[in-house]
């Protein structure tokens, strides 16, 4: 407790310059909060939660392949100097972790583009099988590198042009969330439809150096002014949890350790139920990503049925998904007073200053949703049958556990804290703890494509020049805990998973798949 109960100092993950004395030539700051975390992992979970995001892109009008590629490669040198996040590189120990980025001459910057823009042979675009292989490699690489784009071409016609192409990001989670990695490729396909129409781009501007001054900042040091902070180490107030501030930390812990039958601070039962168990796998992971459409109209009357429950989609998938892991594994009378115990994520960037809502870094949060195994037992501890009744009333404790998550008072000003201690703990465990825990599963709502990626992109003139066809967003797994997700992108509902195929079959995660497909439809029964 005394760990909790103390000052804590938010500046210091603000960028310091680095470099010879009288002359940095770049920058660094500390990890925090779940930039850590996923650092910790990263290193000793082979790789685990490793970001891949997909796109295919139709060309309004075919191009040349002597055009699309020295165009990628100009967009992909402006996409650093706006973001320099993409050439930065995690220093460190697991509790001191680091993020440095150093400015580069523009010939260095030309090596840098040809190491990790990788140009791929005209050919049918398979983005799913390139996530497996790419799934395979280790980052950093031996070059250093965390972050790389995949551009491939479509099939070429006959004239050498191509009438479409797939991007496929792949990176390290501590550097960008599911949100960031739209909001740069947003932006990299905007320059890039500039510069496939002979719009003046951004690059012809860029003077490398000034790309210090964009370093996005930690997001402890531009949170809103309704986030709750910490009392500073220069305070006379002492810490207590009459403060909410530490209230919200005392909460959160005990959450996870709840969730993750593991003691950092509070005492905690082993009371956690999931999917069956499955044998454990030595072996560097292979994750595969499988998912499910629903048609048009379902989602339509999925989200105007969920609205007139008093849901939203992320409730009805959660109830539904909670449905799928008890039908898997069925809770008794002797686990009833077990729960469903699993991880969500929740994107924070309504905690930060106006100016960045669109945050291009880690703004994520998790939450600890745990449903009751009573939910689905009768009194005398017989599974109810699992039909609409049993979703709503599903969907309404995950719903009251959300709320309750949103209207915290400190929603990532405690993050930093509680990522130190959290990452004391798994050193201390000799790195055996893992969320969620074993039999559990992770569950993240993207929401709509749409929020942090355009549809289309156009010329300076007005004229359509690309427009994405669809998207995908994987991480990597390296058990037996599928990590499923729920999207939606032009009016259609997408759930999928990420999962290791050395473990878990394919035909038994496409059963899991249209069994939550077929749970949520019951919201549509009367």
């Amino acid at each position: 407790m005394t760990d909790l109960l103390t000052r804590y100092d938010l500046e210091k993950f603000k960028w310091k310059p680095h470099g010879s004395v009288g002359s940095p030539n770049g920058c660094v700051r500390r990890l925090g909060g779940g930039e850590q975390i996923h650092d910790i992992w990263h290193r000793h979970f082979k790789g685990l939660h490793t970001i891949f995001f997909g796109l295919v892109v139709d060309l309004h009008d075919p191009v040349s392949i002597t055009k699309l590629t020295p165009s990628a490669q100009e967009c992909w040198c402006s996409l650093r100097f706006q973001f320099p996040t993409i050439a930065s590189s995690i220093g460190g120990s697991d509790e001191l972790p680091t993020l440095t980025y150093t400015a580069e001459t523009p010939q260095a910057i030309a090596h840098w583009a040809e190491r990790t823009l990788l140009v791929h042979s005209p050919s049918h675009i398979d983005l799913e099988q390139l996530r497996v292989d790419e799934s395979q490699k280790k980052v950093p690489s031996p070059d250093g590198d965390y972050c790389w784009m995949h551009l491939v071409p479509g099939e070429l016609a006959n004239d050498g042009t191509v009438s479409t192409f797939g991007l496929l990001l792949h990176t390290h989670h501590s550097l960008f969330d599911g949100s960031a990695v739209k909001i740069i490729i947003n932006f990299f396909l905007t320059q890039l439809a500039k510069a496939l129409s002979g719009s003046r781009s951004m690059s012809e501007s860029v003077q490398w150096g000034n790309e210090l001054e964009n370093l996005p900042p930690a997001v402890f040091n531009i949170l809103n002014t309704s986030e709750v902070l910490p009392i500073p180490p220069d305070s006379t107030e002492e810490p207590s949890f009459d403060n909410e501030y530490y209230k919200c930390m005392r909460s959160a812990l005990a959450g996870l350790e709840a969730m993750n039958k593991v003691t950092i601070i509070f005492p905690s039962a082993i009371d956690t139920h999931g999917f069956k168990d499955r044998p454990k796998n030595m072996e560097w992971p292979k994750t595969r990503r499988a998912e499910v459409l629903f048609t048009r109209e379902e989602s339509a009357r999925i989200l105007a049925e969920a609205k007139t429950s008093g849901f939203t989609l992320t409730h009805v998938a959660h109830a539904a998904l909670a449905m799928v892991v008890v039908a898997d594994n069925p809770p008794n009378s002797e686990s009833a007073s077990h729960y469903l115990s699993n991880f969500c994520i929740v994107n924070s960037r309504d905690r930060l200053t106006s100016n960045w809502s669109l945050y291009p870094g880690y703004a994520i949060r998790g939450a600890s949703i745990r449903i009751p195994n009573s939910a689905f037992l009768s009194l005398d501890g017989i599974m109810l049958p699992l039909d609409k009744e049993v979703l709503l009333k599903v969907a309404k404790i995950a719903n009251s556990q959300y709320r309750a998550y949103m209207e915290l008072p400190s929603g990532l000003g405690h993050d930093a804290q509680l990522g130190e201690i959290c990452a004391s703990a798994i050193v201390q465990s000799g790195y055996n703890t893992k969320l969620p825990g074993d039999r559990c599963y992770s569950f993240v709502s993207d929401g709509k494509g749409e929020r942090y990626l355009n549809p289309t992109f156009m010329a300076d003139t007005g004229e359509t020049v690309l427009s994405v066809e669809k998207f995908f967003l994987s991480v990597n797994t390296y058990d037996a805990d599928p990590i499923f997700r729920v999207s939606s992108w032009a009016g259609i509902i997408d759930i999928g998973a990420d999962y290791n195929t050395n473990i878990v079959k394919a035909d038994d995660m496409m059963n899991y798949l249209n069994q939550w497909k077929t749970f949520m439809l019951l919201i549509l029964f009367d």
